[in-house]
């Protein structure tokens, strides 16, 4: 009878939408199933039903499909997965030397060894072993991986088929660099990530006159110590020419690095572009504003480059940028002047997600924004520490242009328990799964009445760290999230 059961949970859970949450269910359901024999049969008809799904949600933990590693052998439904995440596991290298020996590894895609320790030797390992001949995604950041390393994962003919590699945050050197744009293994690579390895200018340059890194579409560049030498490389690189995403946050990028992207003849296809925490200026963001290249642009960050007023007054009259979706000018300093320069604009029309974090604009600029027709399609507007207080939060309540958004950011603004009140009542803002109201003085009062909201119905997550709340606060936020309406405060 048990086995009957299995069997039709088995069949009901393959026949559901495919998803992360209906595979864990699958991998649940096995791990339960006491009959080996009819397991087995159970696994392979998972299979045939499964060929179907994306790769990405056959996704599984070490400790789901190898309960007792390094010891024993992987559960024999290991073979559904085809992503596995040992990811902060800290297996270190002894422990991925184990996992490149295991046979039970061949029909992996996608491998994430994110902060495992592995080191120099485990790459070494995984480079070698033929079992990860079909991987296609690797993710091997925070692993104090260093030169030595690197040349064992270019040098290697198992890992041919790899089109992203995520090595964030390691050690990589020149050396390093030079062996990975030298090797012909890597040629179907589409994503490299590399932030965190202060490869500076001489590294970038490397890249940028590889001839193997052709089919790139990503690189991620940030915190790199990368200036306007490796910039303008980049920008002048015609064996990258392909890509459609960059990003360079926390360099030290100024306006002339940032006019050489603006101006580049090669990067026509780019469609995201991160230059924030860099020294973009008044001149860079003019730069961008005048591009002939970035009329494809749909996300563009540069929070923390002091543009100003002015520099935010250019983006808003450019032509270039008219199919922006997607932009960031938080800290600033563009003010309440820059804010009406990004009300006004018709050329920046289609965004639906807007940051102005810390920029000075008060209730006055918040005003100006809710009366915008030109911002009507927002979905996310964020608006940390501003200086907004409860006139800023009764114009956004009362105005009905921002009725799409979603996700709204209102922390480090002293809008105390009317601001919250006033937020909690409101018609115009039925549509909120998020409201960020960290250090906002909203108090127990405030919790209470955001808890007990008749109208915030969709609202699944709320930021109120940093505020005093009571017992009573909290006791109404806990029973709001216990008859489902808050998955997490």
């Amino acid at each position: 009878m048990k086995q009957k059961s299995d069997f039709t949970r088995l069949r009901t859970l393959l026949g559901e939408e495919p998803s992360r949450k209906a595979f864990k269910d699958i991998l649940g359901l096995f791990r339960c199933w006491e009959d080996e024999e009819s397991k087995s049969v159970g696994v392979e008809y998972s299979l045939g039903h499964l060929a179907s799904w994306p790769d990405m949600y056959r996704e599984a933990t070490l400790k789901e499909c190898w309960p007792h590693f390094p010891e024993g052998v992987p559960v024999n439904y290991f073979m559904l997965v085809r992503s596995l995440n040992v990811g902060a596991c800290e297996i270190g290298a002894g422990g991925v030397k184990v996992l490149a020996n295991t046979p039970a590894l061949d029909n992996l895609t996608m491998l994430n060894c994110y902060r495992s320790m592995m080191g120099n030797e485990g790459l070494k390992a995984l480079a070698s072993s033929s079992h990860l001949i079909n991987l296609i995604k690797i993710e091997l950041g925070l692993n104090e991986i260093g030169d030595e390393g690197m040349k064992a994962l270019a040098e290697s003919k198992n890992l041919q088929s790899l089109t992203a590699i995520d090595l964030g945050w390691n050690r990589m050197g020149i050396e390093g660099v030079r062996a990975f744009v030298d090797s012909s293994n890597l040629k179907k690579l589409e994503i490299l990530n590399l932030t965190g390895n202060k490869i500076r200018d001489e590294g970038v340059g490397m890249l940028a006159e590889s001839v193997n890194l052709n089919s790139l579409l990503e690189l991620g560049l940030n915190m790199n110590e990368v200036g306007d030498e490796g910039v303008t490389a980049l920008a002048n690189s015609l064996g990258l020419k392909h890509l459609t995403k960059i990003y360079l946050a926390d360099n030290d990028i100024g306006s002339d690095g940032v006019k050489a992207l603006a101006d580049s003849a090669n990067l026509h296809s780019l469609i995201e572009l991160d230059l924030g925490g860099n020294r973009c200026g008044v001149e860079g963001a003019i730069a961008l504003a005048n591009s002939p290249s970035l009329k494809k642009l749909k996300e563009l960050k540069l929070n923390g480059n002091h543009i100003g007023k002015d520099g935010m007054r250019a983006l808003s009259e450019s032509f270039t940028l008219m199919s922006l979706k997607i932009l960031d000018v938080s800290e600033n300093g563009i003010g309440v002047e820059g804010t009406k320069a990004l009300a006004n604009s018709s050329s920046l029309k289609n965004i639906i997600e807007l940051g102005v974090c810390r920029n000075g604009i008060g209730d006055e600029g918040l005003g100006v924004l809710v009366h915008s027709l030109n911002l009507k399609n927002l979905v996310k507007l964020y608006l940390t520490d501003n200086g907004i207080g409860y006139e800023g939060v009764r114009m956004l309540v009362d105005y009905s242009n921002l009725i799409h958004v979603t996700e709204l950011e209102l922390s480090f603004n002293n809008i105390g328990y009317e601001g919250v009140r006033m937020l909690a009542n409101s018609e115009n803002l039925r549509s909120l799964s998020y409201l960020g109201l960290s250090s906002c003085g909203m108090r127990n009062e405030g919790a209470i009445v955001l808890a007990h909201s008749p109208i915030l119905k969709s609202l699944a997550n709320v930021n109120v760290s940093g505020n005093v709340i009571g017992l009573k606060g909290m006791k109404a936020l806990d029973e709001c999230s216990n008859r489902g309406g808050l998955a997490s405060f």
